[in-house]
C-alpha cells in the first residue's frame, strides 16, 4: 500500500539522517588527525655545505645567509648514512654525507651533517632520506682548536627512497584534505533536523489520540458517533491513530 510505502521512507529517513551527521562529524574530527606533520623542505646536500668556511677559525657570518635561514626548519636531506665505526642495524647517532669520506677524498665539516634520532633508527647502507630538524650553529673543541661541527639534525624519520610511498590518506583530493573541518557544521545541521523531526512526530501524535476520544476522525474530521467500525467518509477503522500500523 501506498501508505506503508511512505512509512517505510520515512523510518529509513529517521534513521539515515542521524547516521549521515554522525559520519560526517567523525570525519570533520578525525580525517585532520590523520594529516601528516608538518612538511619537509628538500634541502640538496651537495649545495648545503658548498661554501668556503675556514675548518679552525670558521665563525657563523662565513655560512651564507640562505643557509643561516634553514635553522630550526623541517627539512629532508637525501644522503648517506655513516657513522666513522662499525655500523650496527639501529643507530642513534650517525652522519649524513654526500658521498662517504675515504682517505685520499676527506669531507669538510661544512659537509657533514650530524644526526641525533631520541630512539633507534634503521641503518640503510644504499642512500637514505632523513627528515628531521636542522640546526645551523658553529661549534669548536676548545681542547682540539678546531670545530666540530656546522650542521647537526634532530631526526624524525629515516626513510628508504627505493621503497613504495604508503599514505592511507594521500589519495583523497587535496581540496578535502585542506577543507575537511567544513563538514562539521552540517553535522550538527543534520542531527538538529533529525531531533526536530522526531519531536514533530511525538507532537503529532497527541492530535490523532485527542480525536479518538472525542469521536472524530483522526484522518478527515468526520463525526464518527454514529459509526461503530470504520469512518463512513474515509473508511478508517475507529479507534485508529496515525502512530498505529496501517491495516490491511
Amino acid at each position: 500500500m501506498p501508505a506503508d510505502n511512505r512509512r517505510k521512507r520515512r523510518g529509513v529517513i529517521r534513521i539515515a539522517l542521524p547516521l549521515l551527521a554522525i559520519a560526517l562529524l567523525a570525519l570533520g574530527y578525525g580525517v585532520p588527525m590523520l594529516r601528516p606533520g608538518p612538511a619537509y623542505r628538500a634541502v640538496d646536500l651537495q649545495s648545503l655545505g658548498a661554501f668556503p668556511f675556514d675548518q679552525t677559525q670558521g665563525s657563523i657570518k662565513e655560512i651564507p645567509a640562505d643557509i643561516r635561514a634553514l635553522d630550526g626548519k623541517k627539512v629532508s636531506l637525501l644522503g648517506v648514512m655513516w657513522s666513522g665505526q662499525q655500523v650496527s642495524p639501529n643507530l642513534l647517532k650517525f652522519q649524513i654525507v654526500y658521498n662517504s669520506p675515504s682517505s685520499t677524498h676527506p669531507l669538510l665539516v661544512q659537509e657533514r651533517v650530524f644526526a641525533t634520532a631520541d630512539k633507534s633508527v634503521p641503518y640503510l647502507s644504499d642512500v637514505a632520506e632523513i627528515r628531521g630538524t636542522l640546526h645551523v650553529n658553529v661549534k669548536h673543541d676548545p681542547d682540539y682548536g678546531t670545530i666540530t661541527s656546522v650542521f647537526e639534525i634532530d631526526v624524525d624519520q629515516v626513510i628508504d627512497p627505493t621503497a613504495p610511498a604508503i599514505a592511507v590518506h594521500q589519495d583523497l583530493p587535496g581540496y578535502l584534505m585542506g577543507n575537511i573541518e567544513r563538514l562539521i557544521p552540517f553535522g550538527f545541521i543534520l542531527l538538529a533536523i533529525s531531533g526536530l523531526w522526531e519531536t514533530l512526530l511525538l507532537i503529532r501524535r497527541y492530535p490523532s489520540r485527542r480525536y479518538v476520544k472525542r469521536d472524530i476522525c483522526p484522518i478527515c474530521g468526520y463525526d464518527l458517533r454514529a459509526s461503530r467500525d470504520r469512518c463512513p467518509e474515509c473508511g478508517t477503522l475507529r479507534g485508529w491513530s496515525r502512530s498505529d500500523p496501517v491495516a490491511s
